[in-house]
């Protein structure tokens, strides 16, 4: 299905934080929270993201993924336990019944010094053959830009929840947010198990994701009609989608929604997602009456070593407790 918008809305920020009619919050607040019952997907505009910081981190997904094989495979985030760096072509795969992703990507997160190492913490890897100003300064500019991005949109959704904006306190203060860059390759595979992203759910927060505009690829999976929906790639405009874990978090009110990626677009698709989780140390703040005492590290963590791979070595060494 082309056309996605009279199931998973575009709605405007700006009604929220600087409404032009007194019920323009409510309005707001009213269409995110029946996307979020319904699809777990929506689109947001006046995100306040510049659109130049955007168009360069795009730049430099280009610039990056450019580089030399070698170049690139010496970044491996196989070199490191807590996921920071290169992860080739076939490295993902979502299901039995498909074939490995055929993406490539490269993880950004918040930088830590060695002596802090841990699940997920650590410090980022960068490029040797590319210049600052080229790779580094715009990932880095981008990361701070949806770093408060993120905090909106979740405030966003505790109200939606029936929830004061105050409660973000309880998972807000250290937030883990990892941006992954991505390259799909043309999708002229032959095989239906081969994908450029097999289907799957995100298995954390929120993603907010940017798409290379006018390069369309992303399908979410329409439960009630049983179709894809084909979320179309506009410059400036933001696709959010919840993981699993608001899923949980809201006893399963809030929807965590199968997508996949299939590049028909013509030409090599890039994309940043965007998985803001909120503190690793933080349990369920939207549910009282929850007494697993699960944090947001150890909910990562069993997703994580279930559907990604890395070194046996590095595995106790990086568990939560």
């Amino acid at each position: 299905m082309a056309n996605p918008e009279a199931y998973i809305p575009t709605v405007d920020l700006r009604e929220y934080f600087e409404p032009t009619t007194p019920t323009s919050k409510d309005e707001l607040v009213a269409k995110v929270r029946t996307a979020c019952l319904e699809h777990g997907f929506l689109q947001i505009v006046g995100h306040g993201v510049p659109v130049t910081s955007q168009r360069r981190v795009l730049a430099a997904c280009r610039t990056f993924f450019e580089l030399p094989n070698e170049s690139k495979t010496e970044l491996s985030l196989y070199k490191n336990s807590w996921r920071r760096g290169y992860e080739g072509p076939g490295s993902q795969r979502p299901r039995e019944d498909v074939l490995p992703d055929q993406k490539e990507g490269f993880f950004v997160g918040k930088h830590l010094p060695m002596d802090q190492v841990g699940f997920l913490k650590g410090p980022n890897v960068w490029p040797k053959d590319l210049a600052d100003s080229e790779f580094r300064e715009p990932v880095l500019e981008y990361y701070d830009n949806i770093l408060n991005l993120g905090r909106k949109v979740w405030e966003v959704l505790v109200v939606s929840l029936g929830h004061q904006a105050s409660i973000l306190n309880r998972f807000t203060n250290d937030v883990a947010m990892f941006l992954k860059l991505l390259r799909y390759p043309e999708h002229t595979f032959t095989d239906p198990r081969q994908f450029g992203s097999g289907q799957h759910t995100d298995y954390g927060g929120i993603t907010v994701l940017l798409q290379d505009p006018g390069k369309d690829g992303l399908e979410v999976w329409h439960a009630a009609t049983k179709q894809w929906l084909l979320i179309p790639a506009v410059e400036d405009k933001f696709v959010i989608n919840l993981g699993d874990m608001v899923q949980k978090w809201t006893g399963g009110e809030y929807k965590s929604t199968v997508h996949r990626v299939i590049n028909k677009a013509g030409g090599e698709r890039f994309a940043v997602p965007a998985f803001w989780h909120g503190d690793l140390e933080a349990t369920n703040p939207l549910d009282p009456h929850d007494r697993s005492g699960e944090t947001v590290s150890q909910h990562i963590y069993k997703k994580f070593y279930r559907d990604y791979s890395l070194p046996a070595d590095t595995e106790r060494e990086s568990q939560p407790s």
